[in-house]
């Protein structure tokens, strides 16, 4: 399969003909299209309709990853994006999509450095900022845009002389450090070589509802695998690393939906549609991946504050039919593989 991340470096400078030569190889092998759309904000419609037009031309299996409507200008889209998304299923030429349980987005802290400057990445970003003059071309556009810094949190921070700040936001770090935010996020990101986290609160709770009131949502974490000890646990993470699923549970089932129906969700459907056989339903023959949990007391625990928390309820987790964890303790046994289409 292809995915795409056309909101980022360097996808942002692909062409719509690029992506769709690239697809046309992967359709086929009859492999799936998942795509980080080129905006999910102020031109998230006619992000959808690229994606469209890439299936329709191309006839490959796709799926738009994380669906949002970020800013809160663009909140009042989300019933034409629903339409637009669920027209283009009833043609067969969309899957559906996935949404993390959270109204904050979690990204590099980089994303708010102007285009210019975004460009070679990490590195490119890293020799920039230490050029006096492009630095203070940087600060100076930064601290002249219209956002709200206490809308963004800094996250994981690698330098050790910075990680104090994770977990606050820009706005109230700035406020305590008598500095701007231009001269604040230069500084952080010179000092960890670009590789700042950062969370983005800007996006609707009733949205949030409304997406998950769609049975073809299945949760999707938009993580990287943590763990709050050893290399895992040196990061802040964006709690959806470890909460997303006892918070698409929790929530999923407040909108009505059965026990039955949040389970397939999290399970047989993202399985069937990203054609992984034998996963995702306890039947004779399949694999033997099986979660238990109590159900008044699975709920996440992990916070913005401090992510690095396992989810309560949770009895048992049995992978391949090893049993790994048992009663809140990992047992060593490890049944783990590679998933293959």
């Amino acid at each position: 399969g292809l995915t795409t991340g056309l909101i980022y470096q360097p996808g942002r400078y692909s062409t719509p003909e690029e992506v769709v030569a690239l697809a046309k190889v992967a359709a086929a092998k009859g492999g799936l299209y998942a795509t980080h759309m080129r905006s999910e904000g102020d031109r998230i419609l006619e992000a959808i309709d690229e994606v469209i037009a890439l299936a329709r031309t191309t006839g490959i299996r796709a799926e738009i990853s994380h669906l949002k409507t970020s800013g809160r200008k663009n909140w009042a889209k989300i019933d034409a994006v629903l339409e637009k998304i669920e027209g283009a299923m009833a043609e067969g030429l969309l899957l559906g999509s996935d949404r993390y349980p959270y109204c904050a987005a979690g990204t590099d802290l980089d994303v708010v450095l102007p285009d210019w400057a975004q460009e070679g990445a990490a590195l490119g970003e890293v020799e920039r900022l230490k050029d006096a003059s492009a630095r203070a071309r940087i600060v100076a556009e930064l601290n002249a845009l219209d956002r709200d810094w206490s809308t963004v949190m800094i996250g994981g921070i690698w330098h050790a002389d910075s990680r104090r700040f994770s977990g606050r936001t820009v706005a109230a770090i700035c406020a305590d450090e008598r500095t701007t935010p231009g001269e604040f996020i230069c500084r952080i990101l010179e000092q960890d070589g670009a590789k700042t986290g950062a969370f983005f609160f800007g996006m609707s709770e009733e949205n949030l509802a409304k997406i998950y009131s769609r049975p073809w949502i299945v949760p999707g974490s938009d993580a990287s695998l943590r763990a709050p000890w050893g290399p895992l646990g040196k990061d802040h993470p964006h709690p959806r690393a470890y909460a997303t699923m006892p918070e698409f549970y929790r929530r999923v089932r407040e909108l009505g939906f059965s026990r039955e129906e949040t389970v397939a969700r999290m399970t047989s459907v993202p399985a069937d549609r990203f054609e992984i056989r034998n996963r995702g339903r306890l039947v004779k023959g399949a694999f033997a991946d099986v979660v238990i949990w109590k159900e008044d007391d699975f709920r996440a625990k992990a916070t913005f504050d401090a992510p690095h928390r396992f989810t309560s309820g949770v009895k048992a987790v049995m992978t391949n039919g090893v049993v790994c964890y048992r009663d809140g303790k990992f047992t060593g046994e490890r049944g783990g593989r590679f998933l293959e289409r």
